[in-house]
């Protein structure tokens, strides 16, 4: 296992529905997600719509399996939402992206969000639960974001495979998580940029998040490149969901002081 392997598998989500769908064997499951802090996980929109009419609705209707355990979780905010819960779009168009209650899952360990806008071309590693070999299994890929094209990421080499949709996409030289995998052509893939957080502090409810998400300038929804105090008691990292009393801070942007759970990315790489 190499050292960004290392860093995501403990926060890597299956998200199927509940019961059955979540079963050991993982026969039937939905999609890939992971936690940005501890309670809270990011996915794509069209990983949660397989649930249909009652994640909509706000119910429990998510089924949550990662390496710390198995439990529930809830739509908190998503882009795109469907009007009507009886009828999610033919089509997700970008964002697609899903912010996720876990409460159960208050001691998971998260990710390390980018500060910036994805760079390309860039290295990256991509991450999520597949079976494209038949057998339920983690998938792990080296490929590169080559371009953008509006709001999506493009991606060449290792590409997002059915399963992996809405699993990390990784920046190999700073460690940082820069999108999630959507979806796939025949020789490109396409991710959601890490700033598609910023879509959802835009929307009603979007006030969860920290408010630097807001920030216009902000180069990621993490907030700007400029220093930021680090996290610490009585301090809320700069961008993640607001932590409940008593829970400790959000580790989607916090230093080494804040969070343990959250993974400090390895060094950069050395050619």
């Amino acid at each position: 296992m190499n050292p960004f392997d290392e860093m995501v598998r403990p926060s890597l989500v299956r998200i199927a529905a509940p019961g059955g769908g979540y079963d050991p064997h993982g026969a039937h499951y939905w999609g890939s997600g992971f936690f940005i802090a501890p309670g809270w996980v990011l996915t794509c929109a069209h990983v949660v719509g397989k649930g249909e009419a009652a994640v909509w609705r706000g119910e429990r209707a998510l089924g949550i399996t990662w390496q710390g355990g198995v439990t529930t979780g809830e739509v908190v905010l998503a882009k795109p939402r469907p009007a009507d819960p009886e009828e999610p779009p033919y089509h997700w168009e970008f964002p697609d992206i899903a912010l996720v209650r876990v409460p159960d899952a208050r001691d998971a360990a998260c990710v390390w969000l980018g500060e910036r806008p994805p760079a390309v071309p860039a290295d990256v590693s991509l991450h999520g639960w597949s079976r494209e070999t038949g057998d339920l299994g983690i998938r792990h890929g080296v490929g590169r974001a080559h371009a953008t094209d509006g709001k999506a990421l493009l991606l060449r080499g290792s590409l997002p495979v059915e399963g992996c949709s809405g699993g990390p996409v990784v920046d190999l030289v700073h460690g940082a998580v820069i999108g999630m995998n959507k979806g796939r052509a025949e020789h490109e893939g396409a991710a959601v940029p890490i700033t598609a957080l910023r879509d959802l502090h835009d929307l009603p409810g979007g006030g969860i998040l920290t408010p630097s998400c807001a920030s216009s300038t902000a180069a990621t929804c993490a907030g700007s490149a400029a220093p930021r105090p680090a996290a610490g008691p009585g301090r809320r990292p700069a961008c993640g969901p607001r932590a409940p009393p008593g829970s400790g801070p959000p580790c989607a942007r916090t230093s080494s002081a804040g969070s343990p759970n959250c993974r400090r990315p390895p060094g950069p790489a050395r050619s």
